[in-house]
């Protein structure tokens, strides 16, 4: 969460979708989704009482709805490969937070409610992690590629749509060295 203001002594919170590590025992997705948990956790050095009270809790407008860049976080990906929940939150975060930084309105979106048209506004999709990205999300990437958009596709792609992408022209695929922390290949095609 990321604290966005003080006001009459209360705090102002934002979370994100992207804060989220999973969604819970939510079968029918984020939509409808109607209960939300939160846990407070307390250094144990502290003896102080501790109390939280809640108020105004609302769901806001997407950020930057004219976003010039989407990231598309991978949470079908991370549910059908059973992966750690939290990572592909931090990867989506971590690519808004770098792009932000130098001035780039971002948007997060999801791979479970991928819209089925990109904008004409956005000019990058950024997919850092989407092995299973659903098939009308890969329709729609299709489209936006077809008119000219441009994809930057991270390792551990679907090679096959990598290299699909690529022959349309919108991909380029960057491969990570995380032990070096350093970008020592690129391909046009997902081939490197």
């Amino acid at each position: 969460f990321t604290k966005v203001g003080e006001r009459d002594g209360w705090s102002q919170m934002t979370v994100l979708r992207e804060d989220f590590s999973t969604q819970g025992d939510s079968a029918d997705g984020w939509r409808n989704i109607r209960t939300l948990r939160f846990f407070l956790t307390v250094n144990p050095n502290v003896r102080e009482s501790v109390s939280c009270a809640i108020r105004n809790l609302r769901v806001v407008p997407v950020r930057h709805p004219d976003a010039e860049v989407w990231i598309v976080a991978g949470d079908v990906t991370f549910r059908e490969r059973k992966l750690n929940g939290g990572y592909f939150a931090d990867l989506a975060r971590n690519h808004r937070a770098a792009l932000e930084t130098a001035g780039v309105r971002t948007r997060t979106v999801f791979e479970s409610d991928f819209p089925t048209e990109v904008p004409p506004q956005v000019r990058l999709v950024v997919l850092p992690y989407n092995q299973c990205l659903p098939e009308a999300a890969k329709a729609a990437l299709r489209r936006f590629a077809d008119s000219g958009g441009k994809c930057l596709l991270f390792r551990n792609q679907d090679p096959a749509f990598v290299h699909e992408l690529s022959a349309r022209g919108a991909g380029k695929s960057v491969f990570y060295d995380w032990a070096k922390k350093s970008v020592p290949q690129a391909a046009e095609d997902g081939k490197a």
